[in-house]
């Protein structure tokens, strides 16, 4: 999310064989198609109920924080926008924290049915 903001990240710019060279244009366009942030526009979303790892190095929190903001801005339906975040996590979550993720999925989708 947001790769194109990192260009001058030295972490990203060590790791462009991962990510891939945001200097170059295919790749740069890629990236900018793919970016859920940037493609965000105001409409009526489905309820949705987004999870982010507080100690996730691949995907920072503040960016999904800021997804999250962008989606309930754009929002015209009355439809939730929820933001979980996992203050003891990192991206894969551990088994405690994908038992824990599918009981509060459980939970929101329940409620949604009730």
């Amino acid at each position: 999310m947001q790769g194109l903001q990192k260009k001058y990240d030295p972490f990203y710019l060590l790791n462009a064989d991962l990510h891939g060279n945001i200097e170059d244009e295919k790749v740069y366009d890629f990236i900018k198609k793919s970016d859920p942030y940037i493609n965000t526009r105001i409409g009526q979303y489905p309820n949705m109920l987004i999870f982010s790892a507080y100690n996730d190095e691949n995907v920072p929190v503040e960016n999904v924080a800021k997804y999250v903001a962008r989606l309930r801005e754009c929002n015209i339906g009355n439809n939730l926008v929820l933001f979980r975040t996992h203050m003891n996590e990192d991206h894969d979550g551990g088994q405690y924290g994908q038992l824990q993720r599918t009981a509060i999925i459980y939970f929101f989708l329940l409620n949604l049915a009730y």
